[in-house]
C-alpha cells in the first residue's frame, strides 16, 4: 500500500500576453493538448494586452476544487 496519494491538485499561474489573440491561442493550445484547466480571472490592460489567472492540472491529477 502506498504511504500518500495524491487526490487532487494544481498550481495557479498569471500569465501575460500581449494581446486577447495571443491569450485565445494559448487557451486552444490548453483546450487540444488534454490539458484540464480553468481561468480564475482575466484583466484587459489599456494597453491591449491581457493577463490571465489560471488553474492547470498538475501531472495526471484530478483538478483541485478551490
Amino acid at each position: 500500500m502506498r504511504r500518500k496519494e495524491l487526490l487532487a491538485a494544481g498550481y495557479i499561474r498569471d500569465v501575460l500576453f500581449r494581446n486577447s489573440d495571443d491569450c485565445q491561442v494559448y487557451i486552444y493550445d490548453l483546450d487540444h493538448g488534454g490539458v484540464d484547466y480553468r481561468i480564475l480571472d482575466s484583466f484587459n490592460r489599456d494597453d491591449g494586452s491581457v493577463i490571465i489567472r489560471i488553474l492547470q492540472q498538475y501531472n495526471n491529477c484530478p483538478l483541485i476544487e478551490l
